[in-house]
């Protein structure tokens, strides 16, 4: 389930052991040496004596590439090629960056370096700055006077609290394409509960560590990053090595942009930030592995880095992850303290690693959560490499193949697609079928695709309707959800506006990050000339509608037609729905791994005078069961006829 819109993107296209890393001791002499190291004094959260020697802190000037207004988009249908150079996204000044021993892969920063990270990605008349203020570090994003966010990180209390708002409108946009999902629809959001509740999140079950430095509070990268791209939409991959940053606005730029460079030799060749990466964990971490084949390199990560990627997950899970309350855990790391995978997270082996969270990811069993290994750590987990699916996914998987060969026979026999409006034999009955909540990007200069009609589900629908609408008799309107894993949101709430009677929709949404209940009503565009006004009229009083579900209806397939029942604009029939509710979440976790998982972000239906709300995780239940071929109009049509 994901959304077009950046709110729906944070609600939307990361056993702990006692063992950590070296303690830093407070006010700790450094040796100093050349100018990437000096003489450093450094206070830790940790206050334990110590006897072992205190551990050297180095600095590191790190060069900022910018890869986030490359002309990329990932699901762009034309070919890009790219002919510039790398120096065409380099910042004009280094930044301080530290690290601690031979780390060099573990950054650690200041919030105001990081401010200066984001500050170019801001329009004009915005601002982001830093305050320090004892052990607590704050992020604050503005607007002339407006404070727009602030995120305050607490060394003393290991917790991170993020004010009410949104930087949305700070940021300079990213794409070049146009995303229908965002067409025809009149949106507007508000709270019901909470407007004004901070967020408030822990890192105290990681061993994340952090410490002060000549005024300033320092924390691992990853944590601010963890934290700030949730709302920021960017990430970063951090390589010590190079002594450069790339930020990018979505992790396939990261492969799939190669800028020109020059080899040692000052031949011109392309590289990307996967090839810079992989080249400099073979060399630093790299073991030769004999095969028939011959041998080869591959890397073998210390623990620091093992240990970094772990505490990075547990703090993404413990904070974003949104079934943990429904699952009944208290912390990712309390939830596997009872398998093996734990420890096998730090093994130096990717296969193994990869193996450990996706195994880890596995058991939550709720669809929505899965781990991408980054293949410069040889934690390969697609294509080519190893990939452990969902128990839940894989029953699904398998439903979906069965409710498909069967819906195929029908179509066949009636040389028809499954989107095509269908009748029954006395014409009362009309039905059609989609299987997702899709939009279509597209390049405005170029004018829209001809299959926009088709592969855009709102003008699908709607399509569908005036045409069930021009044919007479029609009294019925059954819509096949049963092969609908789910999609966009926003093209959820303008299907329900389609079968309202009066042009709206209205759909609720909790943040289980701080107990807040919002909501967001809508309009759409039904004669497509541009604006919402009363000349666009809806379906609901001309049909009777019902919404055929089975257990594969997921996500926004499970929450549309538990919203049409709720609003009430339809009837559920079938068998009882897959359920999903959360807004997809997702997170880059350090070098590069991936995690999506099922966000904090609840849809479900609010009862203002009870102050409840309910969540639609457990799925719809049909008002008709059906054990009819779900495909065959004339058995759907007898079926409802009897209510």
């Amino acid at each position: 389930m994901k959304s077009p819109k950046l709110l729906f993107v944070l609600m939307a296209a990361g056993l702990l052991s006692s063992c950590g890393a070296t303690p830093i001791l407070p006010s700790s002499s450094i040796d100093s040496s050349e100018e990437t190291s000096s003489q450093e004094e450094v206070s830790s959260e940790s206050e334990e004596s110590s006897t072992e020697p205190a551990p050297t802190l180095n600095k590191m000037a790190v060069d900022h590439y910018n890869l986030v207004y490359c002309p990329y988009e990932p699901e762009d249908p034309r070919s890009i090629s790219f002919d510039g150079e790398w120096t065409e996204y380099k910042s004009t000044s280094p930044l301080d960056f530290y690290y601690f021993d031979d780390q060099d892969e573990l950054p650690y920063i200041s919030v105001d370096t990081y401010a200066a990270l984001l500050g170019k990605d801001l329009k004009d008349g915005y601002a982001v700055t830093a305050k320090e203020v004892g052990e607590a570090a704050t992020i604050e994003f503005t607007k002339g006077e407006e404070k727009l966010l602030s995120i305050k990180f607490d060394r003393a209390n290991k917790q991170v609290t993020r004010s009410p708002g949104s930087i949305e409108p700070a940021l300079k946009a990213t794409g070049i394409l146009k995303n229908s999902v965002v067409e025809y629809i009149q949106m507007q959001e508000g709270m019901l509960k909470g407007e004004n509740f901070d967020f408030v999140y822990s890192w105290k079950n990681t061993d994340f560590h952090t410490f002060s430095h000549e005024g300033k509070n320092y924390f691992p990268f990853a944590l601010l990053d963890l934290q700030l791209s949730k709302d920021t939409g960017r990430s970063f991959f951090f390589l010590g090595g190079r002594k450069e940053i790339y930020e990018v606005c979505d992790t396939k730029q990261y492969e799939d942009i190669s800028l020109k460079t020059k080899t040692k030799e000052g031949a011109d060749v392309y590289r990307n930030v996967n090839t810079f990466a992989r080249e400099e964990f073979e060399e630093k971490f790299g073991e030769v592995i004999q095969s028939q084949s011959g041998s080869f390199t591959v890397p073998r990560l210390p623990e620091y880095l093992t240990r970094y990627e772990r505490d990075s997950f547990y703090y993404v899970m413990d904070n974003f992850y949104g079934l943990g309350e429904t699952l009944g855990y208290k912390s990712m790391a309390a939830f596997l303290n009872n398998t093996v995978y734990a420890e096998r997270m730090l093994s130096n082996n990717g296969q193994v690693r990869a193996a450990a969270y996706s195994y880890a990811c596995s058991i939550l069993n709720d669809n929505h959560t899965l781990f991408q290994g980054s293949g410069v750590a040889d934690e390969a987990t697609g294509i080519g490499g190893l990939s452990y699916g969902q128990t839940l996914g894989g029953d699904r998987t398998a439903l979906q193949r069965i409710l498909k060969a069967q819906r195929d026979a029908v179509l066949a026999k009636e040389g028809k697609e499954a989107t095509e409006v269908r009748y029954s034999d006395d014409g009362k009955v009309a039905y059609f079928s989609f299987d997702e909540f899709a939009g279509v990007k597209y390049d405005e200069t170029e004018g829209k695709p001809a299959s926009i009609n088709k592969d855009d589900t709102y003008l699908l629908f709607l399509n569908n309707l005036k045409a069930i609408q021009a044919k007479t008799g029609v009294e019925k309107v059954v819509i096949d959800d049963t092969i609908n894993g789910g999609g966009y949101v926003a093209q959820l709430v303008k299907l329900l506006c389609l079968l309202s009677k009066d042009n709206s929709s209205t759909i609720y949404y909790r943040n289980g990050e701080n107990n807040s209940v919002g909501y967001m009503t809508s309009k759409v565009d039904v004669d497509l000339d541009g604006k919402i006004d009363e000349a666009d009229k809806t379906f609901g009083a001309d049909f009777k509608f019902y919404i055929l579900t089975s257990p594969y209806s997921f996500s926004c397939g499970n929450a549309f037609p538990k919203y049409a029942e709720d609003l009430g604009l339809a009837k559920i029939i079938g068998n009882k729905s897959g359920g999903g509710e959360c807004i997809v979440g997702g997170s880059q976790l350090p070098y590069g791994c991936a995690l999506g998982y099922s966000s904090n972000m609840h849809l479900g239906f609010y009862n203002q005078e009870a102050d409840t709300f309910s969540g639609y995780e457990a799925g719809a239940y049909p008002a008709l069961q059906i054990s009819e071929n779900f495909y065959d109009v004339n058995a759907i049509a007898n079926a409802i006829s009897k209510i």
